[in-house]
């Protein structure tokens, strides 16, 4: 027979735990986590301001850095933010969903264009022409 397992007697104090939003505020800033859990001092202004749009930029490169990566892996880069990329239906379904997880749908636009066949009818190349032909063995 099985005994009813006893609660462990609790060690600390209520004072003592640790609110999960201090912990996310220590993960995002250090800074900001002493100034609202441990000073009780936090407020609102210019400096604030401009720490949260520090972050803002270096959590969006972060994005944009992923989006890139993952476009690569179907395509290449033909502008800093466009991406050629040749997939079957499953693989740009695939690309898709995997896109639309790393944007944030409040700040980003993601816009999708899809050529239909036959490309050489609806895509004119001028100057120098980049694109990587896919279907020949490519050497690194």
């Amino acid at each position: 027979m099985m005994d009813e397992m006893e609660e462990p007697a609790a060690e600390f104090d209520e004072q003592d735990l640790i609110p999960i939003s201090a912990l996310e505020h220590y993960a995002y800033c250090l800074r900001q986590a002493a100034l609202i859990h441990v000073e009780m001092v936090w407020d609102e202004n210019l400096y604030t301001q401009r720490g949260r749009f520090v972050h803002e930029i270096v959590d969006r490169r972060r994005r944009l850095r992923r989006m890139a990566q993952q476009c690569k892996n179907f395509g290449q880069r033909v502008q800093k933010s466009v991406f050629e990329c040749e997939v079957n239906e499953m693989q740009f379904e695939g690309l898709i969903r995997a896109l639309v997880k790393i944007i944030h749908k409040e700040d980003d636009s993601l816009r999708i264009y899809r050529l239909t066949e036959p490309l050489e009818k609806n895509v004119r190349v001028f100057g120098w022409d980049k694109k990587v032909d896919f279907s020949q063995p490519l050497l690194v």
